[in-house]
């Protein structure tokens, strides 16, 4: 049976297998077919909670791995690529981040599109705004998208409506790179986007961690999931516009869980729902810009910052 049968299996209870046990056993045991047929001992052991070692034993012996031959055969002829978290080509900015309480690593990556190898993930930079956003905001978002592009950054963004769209928008029309991350691989989220999503692929790539759109269960999680991949994804985060609720929010949330630098939009129009998202984001520790220019110069400082720490560690006897 071919490994990746075993993922795909796993992926349907990700929550019970956090991906560095998986790892861990893998080293030990040689495959992730042996993982899957181990018994209840060794998971606990390995550090799986009692209550999820009973009930993945039961789901073991539930499930036809048939069905997820099937679905492999599926996504390869769609051309779509499966990147364990054990495998070369998964983005080590995901693996190294300390992921906030609730969240975890994704355990494989549905990928389509230029490869990961070929993008430079160092570079990555998160955009992220309001689908109903203003036109400024969405001039600003392409505008971002666009210089990022021409100081070779990668723009990583959620394909949503709005200030999404935008950023990748200028991207792509200015030579450069970006990733979309969809909450679901197939159907392409949201519909309208659908072109747009097929430019991406040729400059750069679609990412998500669920392959197929739930058919029933918590949709939103999903979106959530989504939006830690973003913020994991990213050297810093963009938040060109936003209300006090919503997706926006809670991706700069989680980049500042993760100590990343959240960099958002001043509002220059006096609108009481952006105003209070910016608010909002400066007291939790946000930092301001008023222009692309000055963004940028931001952003490279992030960038130099994470370089020499970078070199430093390197550098450092053992």
């Amino acid at each position: 049976m071919d490994e990746l049968v075993y993922w795909l299996a796993l992926q349907e209870v990700y929550w019970w297998f956090p991906p560095r046990k998986i790892e861990s056993a893998i080293k030990e045991l040689g495959s992730i077919e042996k993982l899957w047929y181990a018994n209840e001992n060794y998971l606990i052991n390995l550090g799986i909670k009692r209550e999820f070692v009973k009930k993945f034993v039961e789901y073991r012996k539930s499930i036809n791995l048939e069905k997820f031959a099937e679905q492999l055969d599926e996504i390869r002829r769609r051309n779509i690529n499966i990147i364990p978290y054990v495998h070369p080509e998964y983005p080590e900015t995901l693996k190294n981040i300390k992921w906030p309480k609730k969240y975890l690593a994704p355990r494989i990556l549905f990928h389509v599109g230029v490869a990961l190898r070929s993008i430079n993930l160092k570079r990555c930079v998160g955009v992220a705004g309001r689908r109903l956003c203003s036109d400024h905001a969405s001039k600003i978002a392409y505008d971002v998208g666009a210089q990022l592009a021409k100081h070779n950054y990668v723009t990583v963004s959620g394909l949503a409506i709005g200030v999404d769209s935008e950023a990748h928008k200028g991207a792509i029309d200015n030579g450069g790179l970006t990733i979309a991350v969809l909450p679901w691989l197939t159907p392409i989220y949201p519909p309208e986007n659908l072109n747009l999503a097929k430019k991406i692929k040729e400059h750069g790539c679609l990412l998500s961690e669920c392959y197929r759109k739930p058919k029933s269960g918590n949709i939103k999680w999903r979106i959530i999931e989504r939006n830690k991949i973003i913020s994991g994804l990213s050297r810093c985060l963009v938040i060109v516009e936003t209300g006090k609720k919503g997706g926006t929010i809670r991706t700069a949330e989680i980049a500042l869980e993760m100590k990343k630098r959240v960099f958002v939009f001043a509002p220059k129009v006096a609108d009481d729902i952006t105003t209070k998202g910016y608010t909002y984001l400066i007291s939790r520790g946000a930092e301001s810009f008023n222009s692309v220019d000055e963004l940028i110069k931001k952003i490279d400082e992030t960038y130099q910052t994470s370089k020499r720490k970078r070199q430093n560690l390197d550098s450092a006897p053992i």
